[in-house]
This record gives C-alpha cells, sequence and structure tokens, in this order.
C-alpha cells in the first residue's frame, strides 16, 4: 500500500504467488517453506507520481508486487501503487538494487497493474508466481499475507480466510492476516497448497477493527492476465446499467438504472434483477450464477466478444438477452494537461449523460500551493468555459491557453457534491 495511510481505512493491494509445494497425506506444507518460496517471485516497488489521477496523491509510494509471466519480464502489483498516470516505477527483488519498470496495463476496476522489466534483468533464483484462479477457498482455511508491511522487506504473516463479502463495489476474500501498509501489490497466499488465492488490497484501521483485512480474489485477475498473455483486449466491459445487490435474496442483482450514452446499449430494463449468464463456448459452461456487480463484469471480461446471454427476472418470469461486449478504453491511453497547478482530462463516469452532458473536462487534481489552489480550483470541478470559451478536448484547451501565456484568464466550473 502506499506509505501515507487513511485514518479511517488503509488500502493495501497484494498480488503473489509461490511456487508449488508438494504435499503428502500426513503432513501439509511448512508456512516457512511457503514464504521462502515467495521471496522468489515478490519484488519491491517503488513509485513516483507527478501529476495524478483523481484516485491517487503526488509523491513517492512504496507496495509490493510479484512475477506473473517469466518470459515477458511482467509483474504484477496494484493501480494504486504505481498510479493511474506513473512518471516513474522502480522494482528491486531480494537482495538486488532498484530496475526502472514501465507499465504494461492498468485496470482501475480492481485495482491492478502489470509492470515490466526486460526479462533478462530477472535473478536466476527468480520465478513466476502459482496462482489459484478458482474460487476462493472457504471461512477457516489457511493463508498467508507476504510483502513489506510498514517498509519492513520480505515479510509475511499468517491468518485464516474469514468469509467473503461485497464492499465498495468490489467482492473480498476477508481475512484475518494481517494486511499493513506496504503490504499492497503482495499476496494471499494458501498455506495449505502454496497457491496464491488473492490480492492483499485493504485493511480496515486499527481504531476501528482487529484483524480486518480485504483482498481481491485471484479470479477477477486471473481473467485479465488470462486475455493479456493472449494479446487480447483485457479491459473491463462497459455495463450500461446502474446495479444494487439484492438484499433480499442470496443472489441477483437489482438494475437501478439504464444509461442509452453508455457507448453500448442492451436490452434490460430498470426493475429487472440479473441472476445469470450463458454461454456454451465460454470456460463457465452453459450457466454461471451471478451474485455481485463484480461478479457480472469479471464473467463478462473473461467471455470475449462472442455475444453473452444474460437472465433475468422480471414481473416474476426470467427472461433470456443477448447483449454485446464492448471494453472500456486502456488507461495507460488517457492524456492529462497540466497548467498552474491542475491536471485536466476527459470525465470517466458513465453517469456523464445526466451529470455532464456537454462533456466538459474534468479537474482531477490541484497542487498545494498552486495558482489553480489560491484561485480557488478544486479536484472534481468540472470546467465549463475558459473565457467564456467552451472546451470538450485537452487538445483544444492547451492551443488555446498558449495564446493566454502569462496572461489571466477567467474559468468558470460547476462544482460536484
Amino acid at each position: 500500500m502506499k506509505n501515507q495511510g487513511y485514518k479511517a481505512f488503509i488500502a493495501v493491494f497484494c498480488i503473489t504467488c509461490t511456487t508449488w509445494i508438494g504435499t503428502t497425506a500426513y503432513a501439509a506444507p511448512d508456512a516457512a517453506a511457503i514464504f521462502a518460496a515467495a521471496e522468489k517471485f515478490t519484488v519491491k516497488v517503488r513509485s513516483k507520481i507527478e501529476y495524478p489521477h483523481f484516485d491517487d496523491r503526488k509523491g513517492v509510494f512504496l507496495g509490493a508486487g510479484f512475477i506473473v509471466d517469466r518470459e515477458r519480464g511482467w509483474i504484477a502489483t496494484n493501480a494504486h501503487v504505481i498510479g493511474r498516470n506513473p512518471s516513474e516505477i522502480k522494482i528491486r527483488f531480494k537482495g538486488g538494487d532498484y530496475l526502472f519498470a514501465k507499465p504494461v496495463y492498468i485496470d482501475d476496476f480492481i485495482d491492478f497493474a502489470v509492470i515490466g522489466i526486460a526479462p533478462d534483468e530477472l535473478p536466476t533464483y527468480a520465478t513466476a508466481a502459482k496462482i489459484d484462479c478458482g474460487e476462493p477457498p472457504v471461512a477457516g482455511s489457511a493463508v498467508g499475507a507476504f510483502g513489506h508491511p510498514h517498509d519492513l522487506d520480505y515479510s509475511g504473516t499468517r491468518g485464516i480466510v474469514s468469509g467473503r463479502q461485497y464492499k465498495w463495489h468490489r467482492d473480498w476474500v476477508q481475512t484475518d492476516a494481517a494486511i499493513n501498509a506496504g503490504n499492497s501489490g503482495g499476496a494471499l497466499i494458501d498455506l495449505t497448497t502454496g497457491s496464491v488465492i488473492g490480492m492483499n488490497t485493504a485493511g480496515l484501521s486499527r481504531d476501528r477493527s482487529d484483524g480486518i483485512g480485504f483482498a481481491i480474489p485471484s479470479l477477477h485477475f486471473c481473467a485479465v492476465l488470462d486475455r493479456l498473455g493472449k494479446d487480447l483486449d483485457p479491459n473491463p466491459p462497459i455495463i450500461p446499467l446502474e446495479l444494487s445487490l439484492d438484499h433480499e435474496r442470496e443472489t441477483g442483482i437489482n438494475v437501478m438504472r439504464v444509461y442509452s450514452d453508455a457507448g453500448v446499449q442492451w436490452k434490460i430494463l430498470e426493475g429487472d434483477r440479473i441472476v445469470g449468464i450463458e454461454n456454451p463456448a465460454s470456460k463457465y459452461g452453459a450457466f454461471k450464477k451471478l451474485e455481485t456487480a463484480a461478479d457480472l463484469i469479471t464473467t463478462l471480461r473473461g467471455i470475449g466478444e462472442d455475444n453473452p446471454v444474460i437472465i433475468v427476472e422480471r414481473s416474476k418470469r426470467k427472461i433470456k438477452i443477448a447483449v454485446e461486449v464492448k471494453r472500456t478504453g486502456y488507461m495507460l491511453e488517457q492524456r492529462y494537461l497540466y497548467f498552474s497547478g491542475a491536471t485536466v482530462s476527459k470525465t470517466i463516469f458513465k453517469d456523464d449523460e445526466t451529470k455532464n452532458p456537454k462533456g466538459f473536462l474534468l479537474i482531477h487534481d490541484i497542487r498545494d500551493e498552486s495558482k489553480a489552489r489560491i484561485a480557488g480550483l478544486r479536484a472534481f470541478d468540472l470546467i465549463r468555459s475558459v473565457d467564456g470559451r467552451h472546451f470538450t478536448s485537452i487538445d483544444a484547451l492547451k492551443d488555446y491557453l498558449q495564446t493566454r501565456v502569462s496572461k489571466e484568464i477567467i474559468m468558470n466550473v460547476h462544482r460536484r457534491s
């Protein structure tokens, strides 16, 4: 996780995998051996963020990562560890020096990223992690969290899986294994098999809880790695719906709103309840039950471009609806404009058709003590006009500002609450 922790909530992300440790009918693998194996694929990640995306902050941050593809030199970590708009990334293997790495892929939805170095820069002892891409283990399963908590290099803690939760619009493996700042990008490891079953992601602050940590289930980032390794678009699908859990039932997702200008249109209506998906050609088989919005997104991400069929309940009847799969754009292709301490880019919210129908540009970040801060601008402000002119393109705004260098401008903004 980032060095600077939040008071009420500490976000930590971990992905790591361990080489296979064999078992016998009489003894489970030794935790010490599993953590020793984790040292061979775990790295320390150091990133510098100069012009933050709205989810990030300016500064230098530390976290962890793990090798997912030795031949390509790919290392997995968290998006919040390297930033959504990183300016510098370095990684270090145990006992080695820091090496420069480049971002390969960033996924904001599951806070996941892949960075890369030249394969010949990997130590000879380094191994790729073994990831269990199946369903998370049941409550009570022994697990270990590995990373660099509070800058304590290559440290492991152990505990159990406490359950599976859906919070903050994501699926989690809940664990009582200690997860602290610096574990981000490290691994949650099954201590009976030696396989990585999750990405250590978050821990509630100690003043609110004792022993409540969260990890992203590996099945969510396995869908990304599978497509990325096959040179297929790994981005999450566009979901033109506002969804809510169905708290009256164990399964199902309530459709609260349908967006008409999200880039794709589905014949699903407000009030429908999504209960499953079918696509005989997919690895999920003819039918897969859906429980959360994250479950829907990961399933569609892995299915590919073949139009799947979503099963909804409408007026007490089950209806099959074929939907089109279109994907969000690559985050690394998003462009930013920086001036007077303000970082500006396009908006990326699916409710823009109601909140920002004219496509005004968004201020992602305001630097402390900058001219923009002194003028009263804030992050999340929408730029309605500059000197009475409307801009929906950062290139057009850049060209105009270059004609106004050293001159005062009047900016009209809409402040989102």
